[in-house]
């Protein structure tokens, strides 16, 4: 027993659908975990803010920082606890 050709176009359009949405997932799959720790900039990024508002609010002590020679990196949990505190 043959195929019909509208069975055969069906079957195509499933089959593509079915790529489109495995390449999607391995994608999203692949995407690197979020790091533990962000650069000033990545951080001001994150939080929406100018580099210099964020250095700002470094240096009058009301964000923690890790400083690591002249690195200076902002902890996932230190931008967390910093926006909990700033909640209106």
């Amino acid at each position: 027993m043959g195929t019909s050709p509208e069975s055969n176009f069906i079957a195509g359009i499933a089959e593509h659908i079915a790529e489109l949405a495995y390449q999607r997932l391995a994608a999203k799959l692949s995407q690197p975990e979020e790091p533990l720790a962000y650069s000033i900039d990545q951080a001001a990024k994150k939080l929406c803010l100018s580099r210099s508002t964020l250095k700002t609010i470094i240096r009058e002590r009301e964000i923690a920082v890790v400083r690591r020679g002249t690195r200076v990196l902002i902890t996932k949990r230190a931008l967390e606890n910093w926006l909990e505190r700033h909640e209106t």
